[in-house]
This record gives C-alpha cells, sequence and structure tokens, in this order.
C-alpha cells in the first residue's frame, strides 16, 4: 500500500481522509485484505484491533493511541517547521509516567532530589530515534495527562516563558478543578526542578533570578483550565482521547481550538486511522 503525501503547505486538520484510502482500510480492518501481520507506528506494531477502537465513536482510547498520534505529531514538526511552527516539545504518555514517578516515589526533602541521566536524556536530545527533540529554544511542553479517577484525558501546555500550565479540557465537568487541582499541583512543583535540571533554559526569568540569588527557591507554576469558549464542550463520552489529540496538533500549528467540534470527532478518528495506518506524516 503506497504512503500518500500531502504538501506541508496545504495540510489542514480539518480535511477528511482520501476515500479510497478509508476504504481500503476498512477492508483490512475486517480482513476483506490479508490484516496478520501488524502495522509498525514507530511507536509500537499493532493489529485490527487498536485501529477499532480508534475508528469507533465513543471508544476510549489507551496510552498506545495517545503515544501512536503524539509520535506523528513530533514527526510533523520535525519534517514540517513551516505547517507546525509552535515552538514546542511533544512529550509521550511513558515519558509523563516516568516524570511523574520519579518525582512522587521520593521521599525525603526535596531539596535533596536530583533528577536520574535516563529522564534528562528526554529533554537534551538523546532519544532521537523518537523523535524526541532537545528542548533548548523551544517555549512549550505539550502532553496528554490521564485522570485515572475520572477515567478521562487531558491536554496540558506548559508556557515556560510565563511559568504557567494551561489544561485543555474537552468537559469540564467529568472532573472537577478541585479534584484536578492535586494532580496539577504534582506537576506545578516537579516541572521548575526539571527544567532547572535540564541546563536548558539558563536565560529564563525564573532561573536567572535563582542564579542571581534574587530568589532561593524556584516558585512553582500557576495551574489553569481553558473555559468552553475556548475549548467546545463535548456532547458524548468516551471521546476525549481525540479531542486532546488534536488539541496538540492545533496548537502547534498555532491554531484556536473553537474547531475541534463533536460535530468533527467522528472525521478526525478516520482521519488519524488512515494517517497511522499509511504513515502519512506529510
Amino acid at each position: 500500500m503506497k504512503r500518500r503525501h500531502r504538501p506541508s503547505s496545504t495540510f489542514d486538520p480539518l480535511e477528511p481522509p482520501d476515500e479510497k484510502l478509508l476504504t481500503t482500510f476498512r477492508k483490512w480492518c475486517v480482513g476483506l485484505i490479508p490484516n496478520h501481520r501488524l502495522r509498525d507506528l514507530r511507536s509500537g506494531d499493532y493489529g485490527p484491533g487498536f485501529f477499532w477502537i480508534m475508528l469507533t465513536p465513543k471508544e476510549w482510547l489507551t496510552d498506545d493511541h495517545i503515544d501512536a498520534a503524539m509520535h506523528m505529531l513530533r514527526r510533523r514538526r520535525t519534517d514540517y517547521p513551516l505547517t507546525f511552527p509552535q515552538k514546542g516539545i511533544i512529550l509521550s504518555t511513558f515519558v509523563t509516567a516516568m516524570i511523574s514517578s520519579a518525582w512522587t516515589s521520593h521521599k525525603g526533602p526535596r531539596k535533596n532530589f536530583k533528577w536520574e541521566e535516563y529522564i534528562l536524556d528526554y529533554c537534551t536530545g538523546f532519544h532521537k530515534s523518537q523523535v524526541f527533540e532537545r528542548w533548548r529554544g523551544n517555549e512549550f511542553i505539550y502532553f496528554v495527562l490521564h485522570l485515572p479517577t475520572a477515567r478521562h484525558w487531558v491536554t496540558v501546555e506548559v508556557d515556560i516563558e510565563l511559568w504557567k500550565i494551561n489544561v485543555y479540557d474537552c468537559d469540564s465537568s467529568v472532573c472537577h478543578w478541585t479534584a484536578m487541582e492535586p494532580i496539577l499541583k504534582v506537576w506545578s512543583e516537579l516541572l521548575p526542578s526539571l527544567i532547572l535540571a535540564t541546563g536548558e533554559f539558563p536565560h529564563n526569568n525564573q532561573i536567572m533570578a535563582l542564579a542571581n540569588g534574587d530568589i532561593t527557591v524556584l516558585p512553582k507554576m500557576h495551574a489553569t483550565r481553558a473555559t468552553h469558549d475556548l475549548v467546545p464542550k463535548s456532547a458524548t463520552s468516551g471521546d476525549c482521547g481525540v479531542y486532546c489529540i488534536e488539541y496538540v496538533e492545533h496548537l502547534m500549528m498555532q491554531r484556536g481550538l473553537t474547531d475541534v467540534t463533536p460535530d468533527r470527532i467522528a472525521m478526525f478518528r478516520q482521519r488519524w486511522c488512515v494517517d497511522l495506518f499509511y504513515q502519512n506524516v506529510g
């Protein structure tokens, strides 16, 4: 099956997938085309079950789906910087889980905490094979965060310059702020520590103030959740993962989120299935 390329200058996240490619993909899913061989998505090898979940409305996406999409977005940002101009780092759920676990498992005083090299390697461009670019020169960090109690995905944008965490949530009624705040508190404390430890942002205002002795401790980041005026509310449950993928894609393209609407979710699912199946990066 030939890989279809779209010129980077005309990529449109609101464009439905090619009907012929979608039809062939569906035939593969149901076995009308031999499907015993798994598809290599660069983040892992997957069969029809993986794609059926991504294709089916209201089906909840797993870490594997999120990471496959984030991997492709990292590749798109690298290959087509004019189409994806946002100076942002895109993390996988594997990396964010590793970062969070290292921070929360530490039992001693925070002043004694030290980030291990295996984590810092993801910040300094060591893992280029998985398209984890160096953090230096970037202004934002993006990742999709799982809220386990609510079984809900949200997109997190870390504004390094403004020292702020922005949360994009397709349905704020699923997880009340009082339940989300303790989760974000962990990130608002660990991110300053990690950003400092990378050594990638020596000219950041907060880090310079610490280096100059103007402050003795890095302040934690302020966290807020975007209102539904900026982020249209989901009409159904189960689609939160798809919304989150689209939020990252749109933000990396420096587009608003008002066109990530419930009436487009089925199309987004189809487009991501086709793009991942055929590895349509461009």
